[in-house]
């Protein structure tokens, strides 16, 4: 399990080397920034709080990955699930600047992702 530790910004949620922060939330819509390396272990963390801005209401997320490091396989498939998770329900999961294997397992599964430049 992961234990939460001090985040380094306001709003956000830290772990084991990863912090996840909601810059934006309104009652159908939040943008949120992925930071560090995302990995089996932390990634948890990510998909929590993305759980709880649907069961929240809010069915269009956006998850900037610029200053994420995405690499291990079982990350890569545990962000397709929860795209297809959000999907089901009617919600859209948009993963911003994503590196080039994110954007192939994504748009390997017909979900939608925006490329980093």
């Amino acid at each position: 399990m992961l234990e939460p530790t001090a985040a380094t910004s306001p709003g956000a949620v830290a772990a084991a080397g990863l912090e996840v922060a909601t810059l934006s939330a309104d009652t159908l819509r939040a943008g949120i920034r992925v930071t560090g390396a995302l990995l089996p272990h932390t990634s948890a963390l990510l998909v929590s709080i993305l759980r709880t801005h649907v069961c929240s209401g809010r069915r269009y997320l956006r998850v900037d990955l610029s200053d994420a490091e995405v690499g291990d396989p079982a990350v890569i498939e545990q962000l397709v699930d929860a795209h297809r998770s959000i999907a089901e329900l009617g919600g859209m999961l948009v993963f911003e600047n994503a590196g080039p294997r994110v954007v192939d397992a994504i748009r390997g599964a017909d979900l939608f992702v925006q490329p980093s430049d």
